[in-house]
């Protein structure tokens, strides 16, 4: 079995030589538009490891003090909806990067007979529609748990007997449920599909020959 070697930066400038002006310009934007997804990404799963170690963290600290009530857990829905915006938001940016390299640049390698990216291959697909499901509900697991188990611990609530400092118990619950709610829509929303890059079953593999040109390591991920 032959394995080829990866190409030297001499072979990538001869085949970046073969790419019309055209095609070495959509080449340049989609460099800066995949680091910019890299970036966002980044940046996501730090909120997301943040908001996990927040959330932990208020949790344990009302669940081990004396003087702190379940009531204080009322924070958490709010801070589960504050990360599910952030996180939405770099969702958003790097759905609109991928859905521009998809429709505004991808199609110009297309062309180039001798171009062939990992974007364009069908384990890129397979890894792309799979990676949708795991990821929607990693996030759903990370943002809304704690906020379930906030509410769950103060269901006495809506059960209460009014009093003259809580007149109205069930509020908090309830105002909680909402901001869960609106958390939810939000991840929803940030999870649905943004990337349709090219389908294997509509623009055959064959039509891109060898690859020659490395065109960015990772793909685009979402």
């Amino acid at each position: 079995m032959q394995v080829n070697s990866p190409a030297s930066p001499a072979q990538d400038a001869v085949a970046k030589e073969d790419l019309t002006p055209r095609a070495k310009i959509a080449l340049e934007l989609c460099g800066i538009a995949k680091a910019e997804i890299v970036t966002r990404i980044r940046v996501r799963d730090t909120l997301l490891a943040g908001y996990s170690a927040a959330a932990f963290t208020a949790m344990s600290a009302i669940a081990a003090s004396t003087l702190l009530g379940n009531e204080y857990l009322y924070g958490v829905p709010y801070l589960a909806l504050a990360f599910s915006l952030l996180v939405s938001y770099h969702h958003a940016g790097i759905g609109a990067l991928g859905t521009h390299c998809a429709t505004d640049l991808f199609p110009v390698f297309a062309q180039e007979g001798s171009v062939r990216g990992f974007e364009f291959s069908s384990v890129f697909h397979q890894y792309h529609k799979k990676n949708a499901a795991r990821r929607i509900v990693a996030h759903v697991l990370i943002l809304l748990s704690p906020p379930t188990l906030a509410l769950v611990l103060n269901l006495k609530d809506l059960r209460a007997a009014p009093t003259p400092d809580r007149p109205y118990p069930w509020l908090l619950w309830v105002l909680g449920l909402l901001l869960m709610t609106i958390s939810v829509a939000v991840i929803y929303r940030s999870n649905r599909p943004h990337f349709h890059g090219f389908s294997p079953d509509v623009l055959p593999l064959s039509n891109f020959g060898d690859s020659r040109l490395n065109t960015g390591s990772g793909g685009l991920q979402r």
